[in-house]
This record gives C-alpha cells, structure tokens and sequence, in this order.
C-alpha cells in the first residue's frame, strides 16, 4: 500500500484515552496518534516517527516513498508522512539539544539493526509515559545520540547570541531585523547570509517557526483552546496567519490538532530557574544506552 492509499484511509480520530496526546517539553514535543496522514511540509527539528502498530511511510521532497517501523527525519526536510496504525511522533529542537540544523539529508526509514530496534522500543514506551515530561526529554536526546546524528559544530558566536535572544522570548516584539542585526554587530545582510549559512533556512523563517513552537507551549491552553487564542499567544496577524504557518510546518491545520492537546508546556523556552533536577524516582529504566 503506497502513502496515497494510506492517506486516505486515515483519520485522526483516538480510538482510546492514550491516542491523540500531545507533550512538548525543554525543545522536545511527542504526538501519539491513531493513524496519521500529513500534507508535504517541514520544520527546523529533529523527527523520529515510530509505528506502534502497522508501519509509517514517508514521502520526501523528490517524491520518493519509502516504509518501515520508523523514520527519521532531518531538519528542514521537505516530507510527508502517513501511518497505517497508532504512530509516536517525536521532535527535537536542534540548538536547545546540540545537534546539527543542516545537514545535506533526506527523511530515512530506519534499518532494522540492533541499535534502532532499541531506540523503536524505547521511543515506543513512550505511550505509556506521556504524563512524564522528563521521560520524553530523556528518551528524545539519546534516540538521536544512539542514531548518530550529527552533533552541532560552534559555529559563529554572533549567530549564537541571535539564537539565543530568539529561544529566551521566541514572543518578543523586540526581534525585528534592524535590532538584532545590531545586537550581533552585523549588517542586516550579512545576519541573513549566516544565519542561512549556518541554519539551513531564512532568519525570517526560523522566527516564525519559534512563535508558532511557542503559542502552542503558552500554559493554561487545553483541549479547548481554539485556533484564534492559540494565534492571539504567538503573535500571529490573524487566525489565517497563523493556519498557513501550522499547515507549512506541522502539516496539519490547527483543527486536527487542537481536540488532542492534553498536556502543554514550554517547548522553546526554559528559564534557569526552572530547569529540572534529576528524578530520582524508583521504577525500571527507559534510557536507551542501558539497553544496548
């Protein structure tokens, strides 16, 4: 069955409590679905989607279709994904976790090594942990150490002062070219021309990307927040703003994805203050390396 046919058998409807959670937790978020079928689109994160029943299949930029258990899928990448069964998809955000933003890749089902059948389970267990944020942060970060992908060089420290001033208050109104390319020491072009450099995508871009990561992380939003609050939080013009921005990087409209947000929190954003300390709760393990 190719992603054409499978696409449209699938709807986005949970058949049980677990289906249709959605965490985003510290530059990671986790989506657990009852069948799950995209328009092309892309984003500048790190995504492993893994099949808990049935396989996921992948459409890249070129049209090529490929399937199996899972797939990874670089940043920037253009893909469309769809799913014969339950699926997990997990994202992580490059800077925040340090890997790379651009790489010279496309969306790869994952081969059926000892290696990947471990993080297929872990990302799996998943499913049954969604009410633990932390256990997401964890199990995101070392699916993709264990895969090998590329962690992200030092690159260039006014990028880097960029990047941060972005990820510190993604809402800003403070972030407009002129004001950043002087925060940086640059010319406006010359800010353009190495945050692409280095990125892999438009600064402009990369802005956008941000507002909608983080109206989707504004606590107290639930299941029913609707599209035009959820636009309202992350600055966007209007609702038709902020439905093209969620199609161009989910894949979705914001309707598919509204009536399954059950847990929200911060994706882009941690202040000091607020970063965690080591659970120490007792229970069996889901790291991944302790496993191999």
């Amino acid at each position: 069955m190719g992603y054409k046919e499978v696409m449209s058998e699938c709807e986005w409807l949970p058949s049980s409590p677990s289906d249709g959670i959605v965490v985003i937790e510290r530059g990671c978020a986790s989506h657990l679905s009852q069948g799950r079928a995209t328009s092309v689109h892309d984003q500048p994160a790190w995504k492993l989607v893994v099949a808990i029943e049935g396989a996921v299949l992948v459409r890249d930029r070129h049209g090529v279709e490929s399937s199996g258990l899972a797939v990874l899928v670089p940043p920037n990448a253009s893909h469309a994904i769809a799913a014969t069964g339950t699926c997990i998809a997990v994202l992580v955000d490059p800077f925040t976790h340090g890997f790379a933003s651009k790489v010279d890749a496309v969306p790869r089902p994952l081969e059926p090594g000892k290696v990947e059948r471990r993080v297929i389970d872990a990302v799996r267990s998943l499913g049954a942990a969604m009410a633990r944020p932390e256990v997401l942060v964890e199990i995101a970060r070392e699916a993709l150490v264990s895969l090998e992908v590329p962690k992200r060089h030092a690159g260039d420290a006014r990028v880097r002062r960029v990047l941060e001033g972005l990820h510190a208050d993604p809402l800003s109104h403070e972030h407009s070219l002129p004001t950043l390319a002087r925060a940086a020491g640059l010319s406006e072009a010359r800010l353009r021309h190495l945050f692409a450099e280095e990125m892999g995508l438009g600064l402009r871009t990369y802005k956008l990307w941000l507002r909608l990561s983080a109206s989707l992380g504004q606590p107290p939003l639930t299941a029913s927040a609707t599209a035009s609050s959820l636009a309202f939080h992350g600055g966007f013009a209007d609702h038709a703003h902020f439905s093209r921005a969620f199609r161009r990087f989910i894949g979705r409209t914001p309707s598919d994805l509204r009536d399954r947000l059950v847990c929200l929190h911060s994706y882009v954003t941690l202040p000091p203050e607020a970063k965690r300390r080591p659970s120490h709760r007792s229970g069996p393990t889901n790291r991944i390396s302790e496993n191999l």
